[in-house]
């Protein structure tokens, strides 16, 4: 289990000693010396902050980054390009993300000018690309910072994901009423007892209006 807060959502600083080598000169090999396929580095990056694997996807596999780029310019359409970059200290490392809107090509727009909704959004899709096979990733309240120009987006981008198991929590009704009702249960606990009811079980959500559905559910 990888836990991954907010805090990990920010620009990362990367100490290293004078020894080391420089960042730009890393390379991506496996025991044989050839270049790491993309399968294995979800595998091998897993406990790497987002930004740095985000910034290794775009040295490394380009083509990636760029279906990566397009689906969140899907979601912002106002949005033209983004990258990571880094600046160097004497050492270490501060790795951060820009983006460039359409309106202004001119000029790159940094993370304390980004909104929540938006670093959130390009996190989470960086996690879900680099996440390996058959990762199981819990999202709890899934609409957090998220308006409604961007949920839509993420929600289809997660639900075209069929190599993973998403588990999300969510209050808004957007995500409830994009689950058929069928599928619903209904979960209740009582000291250390847990009850499951199938939603097709109550009577009460028998209604083909969706809004009824979704106050009988809240009540």
């Amino acid at each position: 289990i990888i836990f991954i807060g907010p805090e990990q959502y920010s620009t990362v600083t990367i100490n290293f000693n004078t020894n080391r080598v420089h960042l730009e000169d890393i390379k991506l090999k496996d025991e044989r010396g050839k270049s790491l396929p993309l399968k294995e580095f979800k595998k091998k990056s897993m406990q790497l902050p987002m930004l740095v694997k985000a910034f290794f996807l775009q040295k490394f596999f380009a083509g990636e980054f760029k279906k990566l780029r397009q689906d969140f310019i899907e979601i912002f359409p106002f949005i033209n390009d983004i990258k990571i970059e880094y600046i160097q200290h004497v050492k270490e490392y501060i790795v951060f993300f820009g983006i460039q809107e359409r309106h202004d090509l001119r000029e790159w727009i940094y993370l304390d000018q980004v909104s929540s909704g938006m670093f959130r959004v390009l996190s989470q899709l960086v996690e879900i690309y680099l996440a390996p096979e058959g990762a199981v990733i819990v999202i709890d309240e899934f609409e957090n910072s998220l308006g409604t120009n961007c949920m839509p987006g993420a929600t289809d981008f997660i639900s075209r994901q069929p190599h993973l198991q998403f588990i999300l929590t969510s209050h808004h009704p957007y995500i409830i009423d994009n689950l058929s009702w069928k599928t619903w249960k209904l979960v209740s606990r009582k000291d250390s007892r847990v009850k499951v009811v199938n939603a097709t079980d109550l009577s009460q959500l028998q209604t083909d209006s969706s809004l009824d559905r979704f106050i009988q559910l809240i009540n």
